[in-house]
């Protein structure tokens, strides 16, 4: 596949020197958009990759030099070249100090802007290499919040890490209580965005009559009750992260007027007539399929489109069990007032195993019943809700005549045939999800009888019995 040809911006409200500057350009052999203004100019900088940006310094409605500030502001890796007719020391040391790359005279020679852009691209070159190595260093940082070191996490995290330096649009889809807020977060601040607003909107804990002023804002007196004009979190998001949460609970009304806003990239507040602009980025969230939505005709197949740029799956917390230690530590050093508290190992036998259908959250709630329930400085099996003690009873599997320690026995011995496949059969970290040592398991195998190679074997015979 041929490499794509790098982006150059010409803006200059004199048309003959736009296509002048356009037609060298591509003759040798790049790609050129042009704008006559400052408005148009970061129209084509916000819809185009641009590689480098030739900004005249004198332009209407919005100077070059402003133009420079904001391009400065949210894609610092473009380098730009100021042209000018009306050349000073001054206006010349003030392009640079407002970063910039270097400063051209009108007229000047065709030579002496082959080099410009030539020096100008190694520049850019430089400066993307550089960002791509503080968004690595930013995924090592940042996304260590999210807690997970499981491969599915991993997996997450990695789409998550690649997506947040770019303005794509992306989709988070799963549970409740997986986390989606908290990955909006992190991409936002790993995300060229991260000096700018992260703003939050509930769709679903807002009225579907307030919803619109919420997104848009409302002029005074635009409906009862509008006393003062309000801003609405479209606005407060310029330049940085609008995080939809719940989006599937929007009403098709809404959800129109949602499309029109992030397509076209501007809005009217609720009762006015001026147009505002948007530069935001969108982190949508929904605990529904919003595909299966669009089949039935509840969610709009534009919007989904809109949305749905770089899809992320948020993985549940039955299917990374593995996890679950680390998930303990973590809540347990953030909410315990003694950090002494620990986690006995037949309580963490019942946390392993239970399905955890409110994911993190649940698990959040039930340690912290646990620690206001329990007696310092370890959380015991009876210091649990019934929703996991009761599971538990059932898999006692009580027998007439069965003594307490036959019944202990054979609880304690699935929990570690489980926990073995679970960890596909490796003792040693088997050990490490148990919370107990090498040492221990060692025993228990041997006084449970437990045989993990004839297990898997027989695990594994089971399996394809039944495919």
């Amino acid at each position: 596949m041929a490499e794509a040809k790098p982006i150059i911006l010409v803006a200059d409200d004199e048309e003959n020197m736009r296509n002048l500057l356009q037609e060298v350009l591509q003759r040798w052999g790049y790609k050129v958009v042009t704008a006559a203004s400052g408005p148009e100019a970061l129209d084509q900088v916000s819809s185009h990759s641009i590689t480098l940006a030739i900004l005249d310094l004198k332009m209407p409605k919005i100077s070059g030099m402003d133009v420079l500030v904001r391009m400065k502001e949210h894609y610092p890796e473009v380098p730009v070249v100021i042209l000018t007719a009306y050349a000073t020391v001054r206006d010349a040391v003030q392009a640079i100090k407002q970063g910039a790359f270097d400063y051209l005279t009108k007229p000047f020679q065709l030579e002496e802007l082959q080099l410009t852009v030539e020096k100008a691209f190694r520049l850019g070159k430089i400066a993307r290499e550089n960002q791509m190595l503080k968004q690595q260093l930013k995924y090592n940082t940042e996304f260590q919040e999210f807690i997970g070191c499981s491969p599915k996490v991993q997996v997450t995290l990695h789409r998550a890490a690649k997506v947040a330096p770019t303005d794509y649009t992306v989709m988070l889809s799963g549970e409740s209580g997986t986390g989606k807020s908290l990955l909006a977060r992190l991409i936002h601040k790993a995300s060229n965005r991260a000096k700018q607003p992260f703003v939050t909107v509930n769709c679903a804990a807002m009225p579907e009559n307030l919803l619109e002023s919420e997104l848009f804002g409302h002029e005074k007196g635009a409906f009862t009750g509008a006393v003062k004009m309000r801003m609405g979190k479209f606005e407060q998001a310029h330049g940085g992260t609008l995080f939809l949460d719940e989006v599937s609970t929007m009403s098709q009304p809404m959800q129109a007027k949602l499309l029109f806003a992030i397509q076209e990239k501007k809005f009217e507040r609720v009762g006015g007539h001026e147009t505002i602009n948007a530069d935001v980025r969108i982190v949508a969230a929904s605990n529904r399929d919003l595909k299966t939505m669009v089949n039935t005709g509840e969610f709009r197949e534009d919007l989904y489109f809109r949305l749905n740029v770089v899809p992320i799956e948020m993985v549940p917390l039955r299917q990374r069990r593995e996890d679950i230690p680390l998930l303990v530590d973590f809540i347990l050093n953030s909410v315990a007032i003694d950090s002494e508290w620990r986690v006995a190992e037949e309580a963490m036998g019942l946390l392993m195993s239970h399905n955890w259908p409110g994911n993190v959250r649940e698990l959040e709630n039930v340690l912290k019943q646990a620690l206001a329930l329990g007696e310092a400085p370890e959380i015991k099996s009876m210091d649990l809700p019934p929703a996991l003690t009761a599971k538990q009873d059932q898999a006692l599997d009580f027998k007439q005549g069965d003594s307490l320690g036959e019944i202990l026995n054979r609880a304690e011995r699935q929990v570690i045939i489980d926990t073995l496949a679970r960890c596909q059969w490796k003792r040693s970290l088997t050990a490490q999800k148990l919370r107990i040592s090498r040492r221990s398991l060692y025993n228990k195998l041997e006084k449970l009888k437990i045989s993990p190679d004839r297990e898997k074997e027989r695990r594994l015979s089971s399996r394809s019995t039944v495919n």
